[in-house]
């Protein structure tokens, strides 16, 4: 079988590579793992099935690197992670999503009538994601 790989990644600051490598310590230090698949989630980018069934175990070796007017976010390989645990990733991440879609329909539900724009739904959304 071949060996699994996963995408480079680059990201435009230092601030960025760490926010990202924060939510991966978080995740590690909640449900011992944290898989390939959730790291995309992170960046916003798309996975295959593959993804959730790799990761890692500690948030050690991984490190920013400056590349450029880019920082190169570097992780040592991944290894392969047991359906169960990474099972624990694609709940918390379902529990965000459903959190969030609670979040939007009361912002929708207390909107005033005529005062409706997506513009405005947004930036309440936004709003009300900041307090937590």
């Amino acid at each position: 079988m071949d060996e699994y790989k996963f995408q480079e990644i680059f990201v435009a600051t230092f601030a960025d590579a760490e926010k990202v490598f924060a939510e991966i310590d978080a995740a590690v230090k909640r449900h011992g793992c944290v898989t390939v698949d959730y790291l995309y989630s992170l960046l916003g980018w798309s996975s295959v099935h593959t993804d959730a069934l790799y990761g890692w175990y500690s948030t050690q070796g991984m490190a920013p690197i400056p590349k450029g007017d880019r920082v190169l976010m570097t992780f040592p390989e991944p290894v392969a992670i047991p359906a169960e645990n990474a099972n624990k990733n694609i709940s918390a991440q379902d529990s965000a999503i459903k959190n969030y879609a609670e979040r939007a329909q009361r912002i929708y539900a207390n909107r005033t009538a005529g005062d409706f724009t997506w513009e405005g739904f947004l930036s309440c959304f936004l709003a009300d994601a900041t307090r937590g």
